[in-house]
């Protein structure tokens, strides 16, 4: 093999082992990203799931409210007919 091809052999085994270092940290990264957006997404779904509950529970007793404010309208309009 002469000198320039060796060189050229090298030259592209550098530049293929450079790739793989670039690939290897590339998939690290993306792995610590992947990470992150789990955990933002496990978060934004406990306060979702929080809210809703939360927002539940407000509607059961808007509801029981009303319930209570029908009845007693109820109460008096039947004590307007009698």
């Amino acid at each position: 093999m002469s000198d320039e091809a060796a060189t050229r052999r090298e030259n592209a085994l550098d530049f293929l082992d450079e790739l793989d270092e670039r690939h290897d940290f590339l998939l690290i990264e993306l792995e610590q990203l992947n990470t992150r957006i789990d955990s933002i997404l496990n978060e934004y779904t406990k306060s979702r799931q929080s809210a809703a509950l939360a927002n539940g529970i407000a509607v059961d007793r808007l509801l029981e409210v009303n319930t209570v404010s029908d009845a007693s309208n109820l109460q008096i309009e039947t004590a307007d007919f009698d």
